[in-house]
């Protein structure tokens, strides 16, 4: 299970860490970021189903989401010109 993702330079987010439990609702006013969660986990879906991750990086317009170009993912104030994620994840194993 997905334990927290970091979203650096990502759209709205300079460095965000958002974590997750079992049970995550995502709620906010309208324009703070809740889509861009959910399209950052569609985007490495996405890139990481096509083996793109490891040698040539993100696919931006896929089947589960369409970013745009690059500039469009890309923090308004960011310092540098690089998106980045951290994904951590936990083995939960429960007994049924």
């Amino acid at each position: 299970m997905i334990s927290s993702l970091r979203l650096l330079n990502f759209k709205a987010f300079e460095n965000q860490l958002v974590e997750f439990k079992s049970l995550t609702l995502l709620s906010g006013y309208n324009n703070t970021g809740k889509s861009s969660v959910l399209q950052a986990l569609s985007l490495l879906h996405q890139s990481y189903q096509q083996g793109l991750l490891q040698s040539t990086g993100l696919l931006l317009n896929g089947n589960l989401v369409n970013i745009g170009r690059a500039w469009d993912a890309l923090y308004e104030n960011a310092k540098e010109d690089y998106i980045g994620f951290e994904l951590s994840f936990t083995n939960e194993t429960k007994g049924i």
